[in-house]
């Protein structure tokens, strides 16, 4: 006899031993009874559907382990540290240069002084020269400011010129040691009645460049008399290229 007869001798006397308590059902009468073919051929199928069951919860749990963190559309996240991101290229066009790119000419960069003229119909036309005596490049736009001034006290006299529309305020560019110029017109205190002018002794002109609030002082050369009334005896262009102020 094998041990393996053996074996099932000894458990079956000692099961008897224990009385029917413990003695198995027969399998004839058992309702639960399925002989080892069936239960093979019923265990497959339900096999395979509890792994299907299971990759389908290990799916809808990795979908939604992935989209929990997804952002709305429409908003922003900030990139993980280690992510990195090119830096902006610099811009590759070229720069342009325009007129309104060179800074306003000041007052203590230029130089300032009557040119020649000529005399028309009781006006005396004369241009007003700026030169730029600085180190780079500077503009100048408009008219200038012009006014007399009084021999005795050195303060202004009569009305400021007014403007001639004739020629239209440009961007000039001025280099260094070039000029720009504005005309300037001077009317003879004698084309005004002497109770509407009350003439009085001038030594110069106050002139303020275009766009400046600071002055210069221009010498007549010679002795002067103007208007110390409001009447419009000066008027100046705008300033142009050249020295001529035409």
């Amino acid at each position: 006899m094998d041990i393996d007869s053996r074996l099932h001798e000894a458990g079956q006397r000692w099961r008897e031993s224990q009385g029917p308590a413990l003695q198995p059902p027969s399998l004839d009468s058992s309702p639960l009874h399925v002989t080892p073919s069936r239960w093979r051929k019923g265990f497959v199928p339900v096999a395979a559907a509890v792994a299907a069951a299971g990759i389908v919860l290990g799916i809808v749990s990795l979908h939604e382990a992935t989209t929990s963190n997804q952002v709305p559309a429409g908003w922003t996240s900030t990139p993980p540290s280690s992510v990195s991101f090119p830096s902006p290229k610099p811009s590759t066009s070229p720069s342009v240069s325009s007129p309104g790119s060179a800074p306003t000419c000041r007052t203590s960069q230029l130089s300032v002084r009557l040119g020649n003229g000529g005399v028309a119909l009781g006006t005396t036309y004369r241009p007003i020269v700026f030169t730029n005596r600085g180190s780079s490049t500077c503009a100048l736009r408009g008219y200038p400011g012009v006014a007399f001034v009084a021999a005795a006290t050195g303060r202004q006299m009569g009305s400021a010129a007014s403007h001639n529309p004739q020629q239209p305020g440009t961007m000039i560019l001025i280099a260094p040691a070039s000029g720009a110029s504005a005309l300037l017109g001077i009317a003879n205190y004698g084309n005004y009645p002497p109770k509407l002018c009350q003439s009085h002794p001038v030594s110069g002109l106050r002139i303020y460049p275009p766009g400046n609030t600071m002055a210069t002082y221009v010498p007549f050369e010679t002795a002067s008399t103007a208007c110390s009334t409001q009447v419009e005896q000066l008027n100046v262009a705008a300033v142009v290229t050249g020295s001529t102020g035409q």
